[in-house]
C-alpha cells in the first residue's frame, strides 16, 4: 500500500519535493516561482548550468549583483551576513548535485524569510577551490529578530538524509552582522568578486591605461588566488531584487557604476540607504500631517 500523501496542486514550488517541481500548479504566481528558480522545465533548469567550467564573473553580471545590492539597500537594509555552504561536505557531490541542492535550498531560503513576515533578499555567488572544492557565499539581510532563527535554521536547510551529521564550521558558516552595516556588506561584496573579467574594453584602456577589470571597480584583494572553474551559473539574485522587480518599482540607482570615474568612493557607500531613511522619515511626516488635518 502507498503511504505516500495524494499530489496537491495548489502547493507552492518552495513547499514541494524535489520531484513534484515539475508537476501542474493551481495558481499562476506559484509556477512563475517555479520557472524563476528552477525553469519551466528540467531541460531549462540544465541551461543555467555550462558546457564548460566559467573561469571569470561576467561584466555585465557583475553590474546586475552591484545594482541588486544597492536595491536592496534602497529598501533599507544591507546584505550584510554571509552564510558560507560547503556543499561537497554537505553530501553533494560534483556540479549537477549542487545546481539541484541549491535549486533547492534557494526557495527554502526564501520560505524561511516570508513565513516570518520579512522579504528574503541575497546575492549567493559559487567558487570552486582546491581545499573547499565547489562552494557558495551568500550575502543576506538577516534582521536582528531572526538572528538566533537563522542559526538553528541553517544545519536543516543544507540537510543530507541525517541533517544531524551536517556540522558547523565544516559544512558550513553563518557569519552574523546587522542589517544596517553597508562597510560589512560591500567589504564582503567587492571580496566575492575577485574574479570578475579582468579585460577592459578600447575605450577604458584608453582612459585609464594598464590595469585590469578589477583594479579600476576595486574588488577583490590582491593578491589572492583566482577560484577555479565553476561549471554552474556563478551568481545567484533573489526574485526580490531582480532587474525586473526594479522596473516595476521604477528604482534607478543614484550611482551607476559603470559611469563612475575611478576612483569612486561613492561606488561602495551608504547613500541608498540613507536615501531609504530619508524616504521613510518624508513619509512618516507625511502620515503625520494628515492625521493632524483629521482633527482641524
Amino acid at each position: 500500500m502507498d503511504d505516500q500523501p495524494p499530489f496537491d496542486d495548489t502547493t507552492r514550488c518552495g513547499d514541494r519535493v524535489y520531484d513534484d517541481v515539475w508537476k501542474p500548479y493551481a495558481f499562476r504566481e506559484h509556477r512563475e516561482e517555479r520557472d524563476r528558480n528552477f525553469g519551466e522545465t528540467p531541460d531549462h533548469m540544465l541551461l543555467g548550468q555550462f558546457d564548460g567550467p566559467e573561469y571569470f564573473i561576467p561584466r555585465k553580471r557583475f553590474y546586475e549583483a552591484y545594482r541588486a545590492v544597492s536595491f536592496a539597500n534602497y529598501h533599507g537594509v544591507a546584505l550584510s551576513s554571509m552564510l558560507t555552504i560547503n556543499w561537497e561536505k554537505c553530501g553533494w557531490a560534483g556540479p549537477d548535485a549542487v545546481h539541484r541542492a541549491y535549486s533547492t535550498f534557494a526557495p527554502r531560503l526564501r520560505k524561511f524569510f516570508t513565513d516570518k513576515g520579512h522579504e528574503a533578499r541575497y546575492l549567493t555567488v559559487f567558487e570552486n577551490g582546491s581545499k573547499m572544492g565547489l562552494h557558495s557565499h551568500t550575502l543576506v539581510a538577516v534582521p536582528f529578530a531572526l538572528r538566533d532563527k537563522m542559526k538553528r535554521w541553517c544545519r536543516l536547510a543544507v540537510r543530507v538524509d541525517d541533517p544531524y551529521s551536517v556540522r558547523e564550521d565544516e559544512c558550513y558558516r553563518l557569519d552574523l552582522e546587522t542589517d544596517d552595516n553597508v562597510v560589512a556588506q560591500w567589504n564582503r561584496f567587492r571580496y566575492l568578486m575577485k574574479n570578475l573579467a579582468p579585460d577592459l574594453t578600447a575605450a577604458e584602456l584608453k582612459q585609464h591605461g594598464d590595469t585590469t577589470a578589477c583594479q579600476l571597480y576595486d574588488v577583490g584583494y590582491w593578491p589572492h588566488k583566482q577560484s577555479d572553474g565553476v561549471p554552474i551559473q556563478r551568481i545567484r539574485i533573489s526574485g526580490s531584487l531582480t532587474t525586473k522587480a526594479q522596473k516595476e518599482l521604477g528604482y534607478r540607482p543614484l550611482h551607476d557604476i559603470r559611469a563612475s570615474a575611478h576612483p569612486a568612493p561613492e561606488r561602495y557607500s551608504d547613500a541608498e540607504l540613507k536615501r531609504s531613511k530619508a524616504r521613510d522619515m518624508r513619509e512618516e511626516l507625511i502620515a503625520a500631517l494628515a492625521e493632524l488635518q483629521r482633527f482641524r
